[in-house]
Formats: C-alpha cells, structure tokens, sequence
C-alpha cells in the first residue's frame, strides 16, 4: 500500500459534495432528528412517570428508539456511500436496510467491547483500536460482511494508514464543533461535510488495500 490519503482532499470532496447536495441532506438531517427526539422524548415523558404501565410502555419505546437510531445510521452510511460512487438515493434509504441490521448492531457491540477494553487498559489502546476497526461499519452496509468479517477487514484496510486517519480526527472535530458553535445551524454545513469526507477516507482506504 503506497502513500496516504490527503486529508484536505477528502474535506475539499465532503464540503463540495455538502454544497450540491445541500437540500438533501438538511432534510436527511431534519428526518433522523424528528425520529430520533420524538422517539427519545416520549420515552423520557413516560420513564418520569410512576405507574407501571407507563413504565412498561416505556421499555418498549426505548427498543423502538434503539433500533430507529440504529436502522437509521445503517442508512445515513448507505446514502453517503451512494452519493459517493454517484448513484441515485433517496431518503428512503434510512429505513429500508434492514438485510445488514443484525450485522450492524453485532458489529456496534463488538466494536465497543474493543474500544471500552483499550481504554481501561490506559487508554492509548483504545484510541488505536477504535482508529484500526473503525470502518466496520462501511464493510458490512458496502460488502455485506458479517460483523466479524468487517472488523478483520477494518483491520487490513487500515494497515499502514492509521497514523493518518488518526490525523484526520483533528480537523473533523475541529469542524464539528465550529458548526455547533454558529448557533447549531453550522452543523446543517459540518454533519454532511464530515460525513461525506470520512467515506471518502473508507473509499481511498478500500481501493489503496486492494493494490
């Protein structure tokens, strides 16, 4: 695997691509926030209140709002990745990827596991781990590998590589939170500009692996 990724070339790419899909992703953006907060919402109202049925009501809501925020991650990484490759999506695409779910969510938890062990172990290795298998998620939505095929995969993509995706958290930071400091609308230009420049980075990842 030869020479890295440019970092300002896959932000170049994301903020690009933000500005001419701009319309699209705000209301991407403004659908994942709907589920999400009224689902999260009525699942506080009902967990506030004292009688049982409200409570057992509530554990329900929880596991539809689990699997809403899930579902809709699988879609949001889908929709990235088809923009990417220039093919035709919709917001559809949010609810509908539910042949990947059981990978996705096994995935999570294993990729969590990874991370939340590293830090116990003072911390440094879980910032490496969670830099090496942190595109599991794009294997198993792009290749349709089970979870642990993709963390291996992460793995081996990664190779090489990883003090550069480490570098690049820095400035995806650095813009997320300067979108959330303009008064919140500045993440309506930062969540798709980093959203699309880290598939980028997976994109670049994935062809300099298989050369």
């Amino acid at each position: 695997m030869k020479g890295s990724f440019s970092i300002d070339e896959v932000f170049s790419y994301g903020w690009k691509t933000m500005l001419k899909n701009f319309g699209f992703f705000v209301l991407m953006i403004i659908i994942v926030g709907a589920v999400g907060g009224t689902l999260g919402g009525l699942n506080g109202a009902l967990s506030a209140s004292d009688e049982s049925a409200a409570q057992g009501l509530a554990f329900v809501i929880s596991l539809i709002y689990f699997v809403a925020v899930m579902i809709m991650q699988v879609g949001v990484t889908k929709i990235t990745l088809q923009i990417l490759d220039g093919k035709k999506t919709s917001h559809a695409e949010l609810f509908t990827n539910w042949e990947v779910f059981g990978n996705y969510v096994l995935g999570s938890i294993i990729y969590g596991l990874i991370v939340c062990g590293g830090m116990i172990l003072f911390v440094v290795p879980g910032i490496y781990w969670s830099i090496r298998y942190r595109f599991f998620s794009y294997l198993i939505i792009d290749k349709k590998m089970n979870a642990w095929e993709a963390i291996i995969e992460s793995s081996r993509i990664t190779r090489g590589q990883r003090w550069q995706v480490f570098a690049f958290e820095l400035p995806k930071a650095i813009v997320m939170i300067t979108g959330f400091l303009a008064l919140g609308f500045g993440l309506l230009l930062a969540l798709p500009t980093v959203l699309m420049a880290e598939t980028a980075v997976y994109r670049d990842l994935l062809d300099r692996a298989a050369k």
